[in-house]
């Protein structure tokens, strides 16, 4: 299992996916927990994400972090490979495997005594009080790559079919639009990632103080930087922020050149 903080604000994951190995540099930095000199509440936000770096979890391989002493409220992100990459056979064996691997771990925080996981937002998914979106583009995955309900609905949405958690909503309807109905690459970053990035922060930022939101997003996401920014303008309601990247996303960022292998020592945690 690999344990470090999350990269530096500059460093974004869609930069290192252009750049190969420059995403592995933010696993260098220092644990950002020793650093923390605030003595934190034992059942505060950060007691409860610090819970989620050390708990035995299954198939989870590298746990990043960046917990802000006197958070407010925390991000949990779950990366998946979802069914909007399932375009070949192999491409639809790793969204089998990922969707497996996240619904698993959603099982077994639903079950951990300090976790009790029952609400989960879901990428793709309107938050309360949204208006609906315009989408004149459809879009449907090939019927020949045959994937199962759990892939073809994701982790989060399977596990609220069957009762476990409650799904809310990660989008606000503007920039879930924007980036649906993106023109031009040059703004991917922006329009796919970073707008909608914020847009949940401030979602997530409607919560009770206190809470911990746990989000399920594809592995191309990455909070730090958004959180980095929130945190500058709301002193009063910081973030913290963990990701639990299991084994099959490890494995993707590894062929791309951002994280290294996942430790062979290490066995996934019993479910």
């Amino acid at each position: 299992m690999e344990l470090s903080p999350l990269r530096p604000p500059s460093l974004r994951r869609r930069d290192a996916l252009r750049a190969g190995l420059a995403g592995a540099a933010w696993l260098l930095m220092p644990n950002a927990m020793a650093q923390d000199p605030v003595e934190e509440d034992p059942h505060g936000v950060n007691a409860r994400l610090k819970h989620l770096l050390e708990a035995p979890l299954p198939h989870v391989t590298h746990r990043a972090h960046l917990i802000v002493p006197g958070a407010a409220r925390g991000v949990v992100h779950l990366p998946n490979i979802h069914q909007g990459d399932a375009t070949t056979e192999e491409l639809k064996r790793q969204v089998e495997q990922s969707q497996r691997e996240v619904a698993e771990l959603i099982e077994a925080l639903c079950r951990d005594e300090r976790v009790r996981l029952t609400i989960i937002f879901n990428e793709g998914v309107l938050a309360r009080g949204e208006p609906p979106p315009n989408l004149p583009r459809s879009f449907s995955v090939s019927r020949q790559l045959r994937l199962s309900d759990r892939a073809l609905m994701g982790a989060a949405a399977y596990a609220a079919e069957r009762g476990l958690v409650e799904e809310r909503g990660a989008e606000k309807t503007e920039t879930f639009t924007a980036a649906w109905n993106r023109k031009n690459d040059a703004n991917w970053n922006k329009v796919v990632l970073e707008d909608r990035e914020d847009a949940f922060l401030r979602i997530a930022s409607a919560e009770d103080s206190g809470s911990v939101c746990y989000v399920a997003y594809g592995e191309a996401h990455d909070w730090n930087n958004n959180v980095a920014i929130w945190n500058r303008e709301h002193p009063r309601e910081k973030f913290s922020l963990v990701t639990l990247c299991t084994r099959e996303s490890h494995t993707k960022y590894v062929r791309l050149g951002i994280l290294p292998p996942p430790d062979p020592t290490v066995e996934d945690a019993p479910r």
